[in-house]
């Protein structure tokens, strides 16, 4: 495999863009506080934007955080859209619009193009100032934002010198002790020295396992893994230095999680009939190397506040990322004839460029264009450990005996470049008109291989290109009330590791029909912040005439049917008075192929979820006492399980979580208590039952009652 050099890495640098200011679909440049970078692409006004936009800020987060295990719980939740957490070391099957979310840290897109379905671990929640999601297909950084972007902020420097320690303890109350703890503790830093910033955080915490609603222990996910049994630490810093109207600034991101169990699942369920015994945990795991992932961030940038009458924002940036999954006995799939565990590496580089020009056309229609340049380069591999099938056999699942590693996923490398141009027209103090057009480039080479299963493939390369285009408008027709339209294109260059791994004999990549896939995504809505109380409703379609791959009998379909996903998003939120407060959100999501026949199918459950309900009461009783009641309604589906879907098409009931918590203010810091599932319900979340008897496991249940402890303090 081609190495990629550093005189290349610059070269391609030069092409950076510090993403606080392209706004390619939905957003201008960002007001900054002098001692403040937001590295953005979305507006400064959530009004302006032609888009839905959630925002959570750090209060919001922390609130979230009493009762979530980790971001995508967290997320899911408070996202209107998004499906629900799957519970896994994962978020295969937690889609956004029923395509794929783009989580963008800082600037950085995570999504490899074997996608790994872990973007939302490489950051820890402590070094998260804001989270803001942008729903619906999109362009703004290029490939894989079929369904959104999470864009992530890290904290900010500047300011007063403070700091902020957290520690949390919790447990399982359906089977107190031990096994069931869970402890984390974090510290930050932020401020200013001199014309510099600074902003750091480091944390570590550590998982035991899970107990269900009868205090039986959860059986392990052995299919994306799980964060059973599990230590993890992270690293953060940022410093920027400013000078005139210019600064330049440095972050770097360190994250690691490592899993350590004794627990297996229990093998023998297989034989019962789908859904009727539950997944079972037991001791005696044999396994030397067990789920893992590694993600190391480190950024460039610079600003300057005055060129061309207007700024100028750039960034280079390097990843290197790891992930390992639990092994898979795959021996009765065809394409894979073996015990595997793969795992996965890649180093990833980058960098853009862009300009936030005024164009002097008049005084009374103020016009800007933003316009600039970006580039990413990528490196990957995809190595799998094969293990022997009798010692597998005869310890029911819990030897895992190493015979040899091979290569399932090729050596391939993935340059990506691109130019665009966006222009933001406003004829009036009330209505915003943007449009936009970005030109991608992609390339793909790969060495000659052999599959898994023994084909020599032979290599070679793939050339794409893209034109994608939006069009917006917003219109606050009364104060802090906006309608807002939008179309825009949004594009995936689709999974072509996975496509490479799964190559028939006598497969040529350079005479493939590997295409990217593009989508027509439409949006019409309305938001409002009036007073004390917020709201938004928007209504959406997403089209595309190549669909994306899927799945049957664990075998990639490539019969790219044309797809219509299209759905109803609601949220709102209103203060009564001082002591009283409540809100939530309402998702609806349905989508279709159409199949050679002309038939209608209905999408797999892991891309379309239920309905999704959610809802909050939040009462202040004391000033120095709140307490909150949060509850999550997800429907059924039979849908896909109507039409025949293979893979992601079993029947989905619905269930209901509730849960509570309650902040003290102390006087130095704040107490939070938080207890999850509060009635105890035992159910299996929509991940769950889609899996259930799949991946020799039966579905595993979601935890029973579980609680935390934590306490803050900043000085």
């Amino acid at each position: 495999m081609r190495q990629k050099n550093f005189w290349l890495v610059i070269s391609v640098s030069v092409l950076a863009l510090n993403q606080s200011a392209f706004a390619q679909e939905s957003g201008e440049t960002i007001v900054l506080d002098p001692i403040t970078i937001e590295a953005n692409r979305l507006g400064s006004r959530p009004e302006s934007l032609t888009r839905n936009v959630t925002t959570l800020d750090r209060e919001e987060i922390e609130k979230l955080q009493s009762t979530s295990r980790n971001l995508p719980d967290l997320l899911g939740k408070a996202v209107p859209g998004l499906a629900l957490s799957t519970g896994a070391f994962t978020t295969f099957g937690q889609g956004l619009r029923g395509r794929s979310a783009l989580v963008v840290i800082d600037g950085v897109p995570q999504k490899l193009n074997r996608d790994t379905s872990r973007d939302l671990f490489n950051v820890d929640i402590a070094a998260i100032e804001k989270i803001e999601v942008v729903h619906g297909g999109s362009a703004l950084y290029g490939n894989g934002a079929t369904g959104g972007i999470i864009y992530i902020t890290t904290l900010q420097g500047g300011g007063e010198p403070r700091f902020k320690t957290r520690i949390e303890a919790g447990n399982s109350l359906t089977n107190f002790g031990r096994n069931g703890t869970s402890a984390r503790i974090s510290q930050s830093a932020q401020g200013r020295f001199g014309d510099t910033d600074y902003a750091f955080s480091a944390s570590g915490d550590i998982n035991r396992g899970l107990f269900d609603a009868s205090g039986n222990r959860i059986a392990p996910e052995p299919s994306q893994g799980d964060l059973f049994d599990t230590l993890s630490g992270s690293l953060f810093g940022r410093v920027r230095h400013h000078f005139d109207d210019q600064s330049i600034g440095a972050s770097i991101i360190f994250k690691k999680i490592k899993q350590d169990s004794d627990y297996a699942a229990d093998v023998s369920v297989t034989g019962s009939p789908p859904g009727t015994v539950p997944a079972r945990a037991i001791d005696g795991l044999s396994l030397d190397k067990q789920g893992e992932l590694l993600n190391i961030q480190g950024t460039l940038d610079y600003r300057h506040e005055d060129i061309l009458g207007g700024t100028l924002d750039a960034q280079v940036f390097a990843r290197r990322a790891e992930s390992r999954f639990y092994p898979a006995d795959a021996r009765n799939i065809r394409n894979r004839a073996a015990i595997i565990q793969s795992y996965f590496e890649s180093d990833i580089y980058g960098g853009s460029v862009v300009f936030n020009t005024p164009i002097p056309l008049s005084e009374e229609i103020p016009v800007s264009l933003m316009w600039g340049m970006d580039a990413q380069l990528e490196s990957s591999v995809g190595p799998a450990d094969i293990f022997d099938g009798t010692d597998f056999d005869n310890s029911n699942g819990t030897n895992f005996t190493r015979t040899g590693t091979t290569i399932w996923t090729p050596p391939f490398d993935l340059d990506q470049y691109s130019v665009f141009a966006q222009l933001e027209v406003k004829p009036t103090d009330r209505i915003t008109i943007r449009g936009g057009v970005r030109q991608q480039w992609a390339q793909l080479s790969a060495d000659p291989f052999t599959t898994i299963i023994g084909d020599p493939i032979e290599g070679g390369k793939l050339d794409f290109s893209s034109a994608l285009y939006n069009i917006g408008m917003n219109y606050e027709f009364v104060d802090g009330v906006s309608l807002f339209a939008d179309f825009s294109q949004s594009y995936d260059l689709s999974d072509i590791g996975i496509q490479l791994r799964q190559a028939p004999r006598g497969f040529n990549l350079s005479g493939s029909d590997i295409q990217p896939l593009s989508y027509d995504n439409y949006e019409v809505g309305i938001r409002a912040s009036a007073g004390d109380f917020t709201g938004s409703a928007a209504v959406f379609l997403s089209k595309s005439e190549l669909g994306a791959l899927r799945t049957e009998d664990f075998i990639l379909v490539q019969d790219r049917d044309p797809e219509e996903i299209k759905g109803v998003e609601l949220a709102a939120s209103y203060r009564f008075n001082e002591q009283w407060s409540a809100g939530g959100t309402f998702t609806y999501t349905t989508g279709d192929r159409t199949a050679a026949t002309g038939q209608k199918i209905a999408l797999d459950g892991f891309r379309i979820p239920p309905v999704k309900v959610t809802g909050f009461v939040e009462y202040i009783p004391k000033e120095w006492w709140t307490l909150r009641l949060e509850g999550i309604y997800s429907g059924s589906r039979d849908d896909a399980f109507e039409d025949g879907v293979a893979f992601g098409g079993r029947e989905v009931d619905d269930f209901a979580v509730f849960n509570l918590s309650s902040d003290f203010k102390l006087d130095r810091g704040k107490l939070s208590v938080g207890v999850d599932n509060i009635f105890n319900a035992d159910y299996y979340n929509v991940y769950a039952q889609l899996l259930r008897n799949s991946n020799n496991t039966s579905h595993i249940k979601s935890p029973g009652t579980t609680f935390k402890v934590a306490y803050e303090a900043e000085w």
